[in-house]
């Protein structure tokens, strides 16, 4: 029953519209009847129009509008008219299982019936009402295609897209109506008839005239920020738009304004052609930190997913830059978006071992550096009449003075691991109390005869040596200390001058490595040394060095442990020439040369 009442309704509105259209609209001078409707002269449409049903009158473009407007409804109620159909189509497989239930069932089955019916009834009312549409359609297109009729026109008058005056008048007269009040957005300037301006006065109608107000605009501007407005304007429809004073907002960049809050756009090119609101657009803002060494070095304001670009920055000597580290992790920036503030820390590494110059006071005094020595408590240097004592504290060199012997080179000072000895005879050694600072004269036992120099004299980690080629091989036994003659397996032709250690093993030169077990010198092959026949060898206590000289030019080797391969040393600076100017105090390594010290920097 809703559905029916709809359609009668709209029919009604169907027939004041038809009536409407009859009333303002232009009809011949004869009364006639086209498929049953009604034609009616242009006296009665004038004095329907002054009777106040202006409101009515339509431009031809929006009857032809509201046609389309009842095919779409047509189209609609057809919709209807199927779904019912289906409906009923639903029902009735539900009445025919239901009539094979028990009879029980038979009231339902009844209603059902008359649901059946009264559908069917909606859909001939409906098929009915869409013929008395199809019929108003037909009239309404039949009824624009007469508008005009021989000695009258119809006029219209159009303003702001609408239809404001609608006349019917005698073709070769003027017309006259009164002018639209302008507003503030709308400004009436005149009359126009295909673009161009007329004088309503002097203007002759001869056919069916559309008379459009010459307008212009006016658009009010809004400026939006933060859900704030904090401009406003109006503008006339062509002229550029001008921005406001750029806001601002804490913690953000301003992009632009927008119409839509997220996209910028250029204002001055924007047309602008109703009343518009514009958005600012801003853009979150980061901090980033650069942090070298626990200071901060620089810090840059980035853009929300931009990318942040490092500075540069100083690592010193022989130092490696990583790359810049995030929570101990290091990142690449050129493809680290950043979304929120970072500290950014300096991944810096020991590129390897360099030198650096260093004050030692007293340093002219060392003529020889294998002349420095420690009983390892102290480092002592020991030369005929120059004996000093390294204070650490001071990094001086200062006076000693010795109780009992004097020691007079310190290369011929040696250790078994308990004591300090100085040989430099083969008759008499001496023995060092290191809480007296006195030299004692002491014995050995064995063939001591043979050990004519501490210089001589090596360790393997376990016992202590002395080597001078084939004929003098002897090792001392702390507890009898005695020296015995000691019998290598393989060659035994060797000083202990070619004697060095990796820390885990002894080597000879770079032929051969000690098999401690078996006291077997066993060939050793290296490599990264093809064509070197010599290396001076030296070590810091962890890495293991070479130098190989050729014509007053050294090339600096380092040894890869794991691969017994020695690789190219490129020094940062200055660089040693020989391998018997180092001394160590106990805690770093030293290189001396002409009284000038530099410190071994890992």
């Amino acid at each position: 029953m809703k559905l029916k009442a709809a359609l009668i309704s709209l029919l009604s509105v169907l027939l004041i519209a038809a009536v409407g259209i009859g009333i303002y609209c232009a009809m011949p001078a004869i009364i006639g009847t086209i498929d049953g409707s009604r034609y009616y002269t242009a006296e009665e449409l004038q004095q329907s129009y002054d009777q106040g049903y202006a409101d009515g009158a339509k431009s031809e473009t929006e009857l032809l509008g509201q046609v389309q407007y009842y095919r779409d409804l047509v189209d609609e109620y057809y919709l209807n008219v199927n779904t019912l159909n289906q409906e009923i189509t639903l029902l009735t497989q539900n009445n025919a299982s239901l009539k094979n239930l028990a009879r029980d069932n038979e009231q339902t089955i009844n209603n059902l019936q008359t649901v059946i019916t009264a559908n069917n009834d909606k859909i001939a009312s409906l098929n009915t009402e869409i013929t008395a549409l199809k019929k108003s359609i037909a009239y309404y297109e039949q009824l624009v295609a007469n508008l005009e009729i021989d000695g009258q026109a119809v006029v219209t008058f159009e303003f702001d897209g609408k239809v404001c005056n609608f006349q019917v008048v005698d073709k070769n007269t003027t017309v006259m109506v009164n002018d639209p009040v302008s507003t503030e957005y709308v400004i009436f300037n005149g009359w126009t008839v295909d673009g161009q301006p007329v004088d309503l006065a002097t203007y002759q109608v001869t056919t069916n005239t559309r008379f459009i107000a010459d307008v212009t605009y006016r658009y009010q501007l809004s400026f939006v920020a933060d859900n704030t407005q904090i401009d406003s304007c109006l503008i006339t429809k062509g002229q550029a738009v001008a921005a406001p004073t750029t806001p601002t907002k804490d913690g953000y960049a301003f992009d632009g304004w927008s119409l839509d809050g997220v996209n910028p756009i250029n204002l001055a090119d924007h047309v602008v052609t109703e009343n518009t609101v514009f958005i600012a657009v801003f853009t979150k803002l980061h901090t980033v930190t650069f942090v070298q060494n626990n200071e901060t070095i620089a810090t840059q304001i980035v853009r929300n997913h931009d990318y942040v670009v490092a500075p540069e920055i100083e690592i010193g000597n022989n130092k490696v830059f990583n790359g810049w580290k995030l929570a101990d992790e290091i990142i690449d920036l050129t493809n680290y978006p950043v979304t929120n503030d970072l500290t950014l820390v300096a991944d810096i590494t020991s590129a390897g071992s360099y030198f650096e110059q260093v004050t030692i006071v007293g340093a002219d005094k060392i003529s020889s550096p294998s002349s420095i020595w420690s009983d390892g408590q102290n480092t002592y240097y020991s030369s005929f009449d120059t004996q000093l004592v390294l204070n650490k504290a001071t990094m001086a060199w200062e006076p000693k003075t010795w109780n009992g012997y004097t020691p007079q080179t310190g290369y011929n000072i040696w250790t078994d691991g308990n004591n300090t000895y100085y040989t430099d005879t083969a008759s008499i050694s001496y023995v060092l109390n290191s809480q007296t600072s006195t030299w004692s004269e002491i014995k050995f036992g064995g063939t001591s005869y043979g050990i004519d120099s501490g210089s001589k004299i090596w360790h393997d980690g376990d016992n202590t040596y002395y080597s001078l080629y084939q004929y003098r091989q002897y090792v001392f036994d702390k507890n009898t200390l005695s020296w015995d003659t000691m019998k290598w397996n393989g060659d035994s032709n060797f000083t202990s001058s070619s004697i060095w250690t990796n820390g885990e093993n002894c080597y000879r030169g770079r032929n051969y490595v000690l098999d401690r077990a078996t006291n077997t010198w066993v060939e050793k092959t290296w490599y990264g040394l093809d064509g070197i026949v010599s290396l001076n060898i030296w070590t810091d206590g962890n890495e293991v060095y070479g130098i190989y000289t050729v014509n007053s030019i050294d090339t600096h080797y380092i040894l890869d442990k794991d691969t017994d391969t020695w690789h190219i040393k490129e020094w940062d600076g200055f660089a040693p020439h020989y391998a018997n100017s180092f001394w160590t105090d106990g805690e770093s390594y030293y290189y001396n040369t002409v009284g000038t010290d530099y410190k071994l920097v890992a």
